[in-house]
């Protein structure tokens, strides 16, 4: 197999040939990677590849004043003129399909950004001012996450009609114990919007494969993701969720994309604990199909050197 055809058939909890993976740095880490690499890169370095590569919608080009006030407008007329982002531009478009088309020519799997919703919309005013609105203000912040769903439809399209393999989308509703709002509040915010962005990309490709991410402790949600057509949970935060519970509740109906720790194994486990890690990760979550391995976040600078490698190590060891 290919890597996209690896990273497809997993992904369709279909046994792979092998365990596909992906390992993302932040900048200041991929400075140490350069070095230790001789800027070669880790993958060339190492001589094995991520299996996905992922696509982008372009930057505004518009010039962005951000007003020091969180308020949001007094009355629904108001708000309707504020300058929300041009996502609808065809210009933030231009050389998708070519990338897309370029990556599959090298046999990687791609993947396409179909927007946040919630993280937007709070942007706009603060996470507590927008909690709070949703009661006192609740046709204002109707109308904002209703205009962001309509930017991410559009984006989710244009993805889709690119050749993306797989949409990603999500929100962060989760804290290390809990949610951020109630389960119910979820379902009647964020649930019906998701839906209705799910729905325009599978209308365009039915096999469209839906990536939703959210860190976090959010069992309560999982079903209504399956529900509305999520194929893939990520990062499944081991502080907070355990993946080997969820492979046997779920595994039928999700795949899982992530497990591995950056707040526990990568950053402060030693290179055995980060290979045995794997390899239990490997050995239930990964047998079967429907599971990639990866960080359940970018690595940032605390993650050892010898951590990336045995990383690496400990996926040559499962795989060859």
């Amino acid at each position: 197999m290919n890597s996209r055809e690896r990273v497809l058939a997993a992904m369709k909890r279909e046994e792979p040939d092998r365990l596909p993976f992906e390992i993302l740095f932040t900048p200041p880490l991929e400075e140490v990677v350069k070095t230790k690499t001789k800027s070669l890169g880790f993958e060339k370095f190492f001589g094995i590849n991520s299996d996905v590569r992922h696509v982008w919608v372009l930057p505004t080009r518009k010039d962005v004043n951000l007003s020091s006030s969180r308020e949001l407008p007094a009355n629904l007329e108001e708000l309707k003129s504020y300058p929300f982002p041009d996502l609808t531009a065809e210009y933030r478009y231009e050389g998708l399909i070519q990338k897309v088309r370029n990556f599959h020519q090298n046999d990687f799997c791609v993947s396409g950004w179909g927007g946040h919703t919630f993280e937007a919309a709070w942007g706009l005013t603060g996470m507590e001012k927008f909690m709070m609105d949703w009661y006192i203000k609740r046709e204002a912040v109707e109308y904002i996450l209703d205009r962001i769903t309509t930017m991410n439809c559009f984006m989710a399209e244009k993805m889709v009609r690119a050749g993306v393999d797989i949409l990603r989308t999500g929100d962060d509703v989760g804290m290390e114990d809990r949610m951020i709002m109630s389960p119910d509040m979820w379902r009647e915010m964020l649930k019906p919007r998701l839906a209705k962005v799910i729905k325009r990309a599978k209308k365009i490709k039915p096999d469209i494969l839906i990536w939703y991410h959210s860190d976090g402790k959010i069992n309560p949600i999982i079903e209504d993701l399956i529900e509305i057509g999520v194929d893939i949970l990520n990062p499944v935060q081991p502080e907070c969720m355990d993946s080997v519970e969820l492979k046997k509740r779920y595994g039928d109906r999700l795949s899982f994309w992530g497990c591995l720790g950056t707040q526990t194994t990568m950053p402060f486990g030693k290179p055995q604990d980060v290979k045995k890690t794997v390899k239990t990760l490997f050995n239930n979550i990964g047998k079967g199909g429907g599971f990639l391995l990866a960080p359940s976040h970018r690595l940032q600078p605390d993650v050892p050197w010898d951590n990336i490698v045995a990383f690496i190590e400990a996926i040559r060891e499962c795989n060859y």
